[in-house]
């Protein structure tokens, strides 16, 4: 049995051209058709879970855009790595000097800025930066790979600029499986940039990049790590390959796939993980999500999800404190409840918090136009600001350079 979802606008994938689109339920799996007049019909599964899509298709009402929160600023084409999923490869193109960057950001109303690359801190004046958008108070969020990172001064230097947090990707405890995706043995390194994020007291965001059959049976150890050093690891995040730059051409992990995966290693059950999701803030492509945890010596229980807040923000309102109290009361009993109590007295962290992202970015197969233009997160590029994946697709088709 065939159902029209929804119609709605995508592009065609030879020639970009933005073209009429339909997604479809079909065999219990998500699709969507198009067909451009020069280039004929396209048809793409974009989920594999028509449960999943339906609970986080996007609701935001159809005649008014979402305000883009944050910006991404390619600050450098140059890299120290050779990754074999880099969605920006060009490493000879000219960067945006400091002094537009800071006309960009003092004229602008976003709320954050994202430093991303090439790798940022191949630059020199990154400090510069990082103090003229906290200046114009403004979150600074630094996406990186952390080699520089391994030198203790040097994050005290960005620390010190008003940095807010880092990106941090992390994508294996296997150095053999470094070396295949990242082209160099990083375990070391990593690890000792970690540590001093954790000295320095610099919130990460521990982003992985999920390849099938070479790191996906590390979640539960990387869960593990986020949760042992949740006194600054505040978020896990989770990304599978997209076709933008190089491409590792390996079998596509859906959303709803990763929250399988999550849910057999939290034991949650999989119909509360997608009933708790937040409509108005979520779409097909990306999950989110805060995960509690209760600690017991040195062993640790999911407890409960809760739906997603944003970076670097306190956490909760009294009325959700007191919700998750009741929640924690129901499900470990009065004893529990009261070890909770008195380990917090003492100065104890027993519940730990951990926000959860899974994301699989659109491209131009399957980009979902209704979807992209409610994206809060927009990219710079010498063409103007556009969405995010959007502006990935361009500079891959070589529309448009970031």
């Amino acid at each position: 049995m065939t159902s029209i979802l929804k119609k709605t606008k995508s592009i065609c994938p030879t020639c970009l051209i933005k073209i009429e689109a339909k997604v479809i339920e079909k065999n219990n799996k998500v699709y969507m058709i198009k067909k451009c007049p020069k280039h004929g019909k396209f048809t793409v599964l974009v989920e594999k879970d028509v449960e999943f899509y339906k609970k986080t298709m996007n609701k935001y009402p159809v005649n008014r855009k979402r305000r883009t929160i944050n910006l991404m600023i390619p600050f450098t084409h140059k890299c120290n790595l050779n990754c074999n999923f880099c969605w920006l490869p060009q490493k000879n193109r000219k960067d945006f000097s400091i002094d537009y960057l800071k006309k960009v950001i003092s004229n602008s109303d976003f709320d954050e800025v994202r430093i991303s690359g090439g790798e940022p801190t191949q630059r020199n004046d990154l400090p510069e930066l990082i103090k003229f958008i906290r200046k114009n108070k403004k979150i600074s969020g630094l996406l990186t790979n952390g080699i520089k990172l391994a030198n203790l001064d040097y994050v005290k230097k960005l620390k010190d600029a008003g940095l807010s947090g880092v990106c941090f990707s992390f994508n294996t405890f296997n150095d053999d499986v470094y070396k295949k995706l990242n082209g160099q043995k990083l375990l070391k390194v990593k690890l000792k940039a970690l540590e001093n994020l954790k000295n320095v007291g610099l919130p990460v965001s521990f982003s992985v990049m999920l390849v099938k059959g070479d790191n996906d049976k590390e979640l539960r150890e990387m869960l593990n790590y986020c949760l042992e050093n949740n006194s600054f690891i505040y978020e896990l995040r989770i990304r599978s390959p997209a076709p933008f730059g190089k491409y590792i051409k390996s079998e596509k992990i859906f959303v709803s796939e990763m929250i399988n995966m999550f849910s057999k290693i939290l034991g949650i059950n999989r119909k509360e993980f997608i009933k708790s999701i937040d409509k108005k803030d979520h779409s097909p492509c990306r999950f989110t999500g805060d995960l509690y945890f209760l600690k017991e010596g040195n062993r640790m229980y999911s407890c409960l999800y809760v739906t997603k807040k944003q970076p670097f923000e306190n956490m909760g309102s009294i009325i959700e404190k007191i919700t998750i109290t009741l929640k924690l009361l129901s499900k470990f009993k009065i004893k529990s409840f009261f070890k909770i109590i008195r380990n917090k007295i003492r100065g104890e962290k027993t519940i730990l918090h951990l926000r959860l992202e899974l994301r699989t970015a659109p491209n131009k197969y399957n980009i979902d136009w209704r979807e992209i233009e409610r994206c809060p997160s927009s990219q710079l590029s010498k063409n103007g600001v556009f969405p995010f994946c959007y502006s990935l697709i361009l500079n891959n088709e070589n529309i448009i350079e970031l």
